[in-house]
């Protein structure tokens, strides 16, 4: 008699642990994603780093009628955004040190890095 009790338990175990699992997989998903989207943004950004570099300062130089139009036009406010909040004291120095392909690196990674983002 125990054996069954126990045995119909396990099956009835089965069934909550399914539907507690589908009930709250959105919620869980959500509240993961919040919790490390920042640790997630900042591992890819580390491990990407060293692409980027490269691709600032050589790959990318083609794109800048590109960047211009989006500048200009649909991502003002994101790369300006980002570039007020974030690199701030690096365009800076490039502006005195009149390192103008800096900036134009800098702008076209942003600009890449916001492309990325939007496929994904």
């Amino acid at each position: 008699m125990k054996l069954s009790k126990y045995s119909s338990n396990s099956s009835n175990l089965d069934v909550i642990n399914e539907a507690l699992f589908e009930e709250y997989l959105d919620v869980i998903n959500e509240a993961l994603f919040e919790e490390y989207l920042d640790v997630i943004n900042e591992a890819l950004f580390e491990e990407y780093l060293d692409v980027i570099n490269e691709a600032m300062f050589e790959e990318y130089l083609d794109y800048l009628d590109v960047i211009n139009l989006a500048l200009f036009e649909e991502y003002l406010d994101v790369i300006n955004l980002a570039l007020f909040e974030e690199y701030l004291d690096v365009i800076n120095e490039a502006l005195f040190e009149e390192y103008l392909d800096v900036i134009n690196g800098a702008i076209q990674v942003l600009f890449k890095l916001f492309k990325l983002g939007c496929d994904k």
